[in-house]
Order: C-alpha cells, then sequence, then structure tokens
C-alpha cells in the first residue's frame, strides 16, 4: 500500500508542478494581452476581451486542477501517516 501511495503521491506532484507552470504561463499571456490592449489604444477591445476572458477560464480551470490535486496529495499524506 505505501509503495502504491507513494507513487501516486510522485505522479501527483509532477502533475502539480505542470499545472503550476502553466498557470504562470498563463498569467504572463494575461499580462501580455493587458500591455498589448494599452499599446493598440483600446481600438480592439472587443477581441482583446475575449482573449483575456478565455485564459482567465483557462487559469480558473488550472486552479481547480491545483485544488483538486493538492486535496488527493493530502488524502494520500494522511493515509500514510496511519500506517
Amino acid at each position: 500500500m505505501t509503495k502504491v501511495s507513494i507513487t501516486k503521491l510522485t505522479e501527483l506532484k509532477e502533475q502539480l508542478e505542470a499545472a503550476k507552470e502553466r498557470r504562470s504561463e498563463i498569467n504572463g499571456k494575461i499580462q501580455s494581452n493587458k500591455e498589448q490592449l494599452k499599446e493598440l489604444g483600446y481600438s480592439n477591445v472587443k477581441q482583446a476581451k475575449e482573449g483575456l476572458e478565455q485564459r482567465k477560464a483557462e487559469l480558473k480551470k488550472l486552479e481547480d486542477t491545483i485544488e483538486t490535486k493538492m486535496d488527493e496529495l493530502e488524502e494520500i499524506l494522511n493515509e500514510l501517516e496511519e500506517e
């Protein structure tokens, strides 16, 4: 049981790191969009806002994934502590 839990824990940790990296990328894109929007003088607000909203939705999804993975990690750690 411990070996499986440790393997699962390692996999979850890797997934969490990947999700955090992706979140950072999306945050960078959001900031870039904001800067581009300023440079455009808000001449193309609708498209810029749509792109921004799409990235915000992706970010929210990743944050939810991170939260779920953290919950799974906590469960596994609790199981390991009980053994």
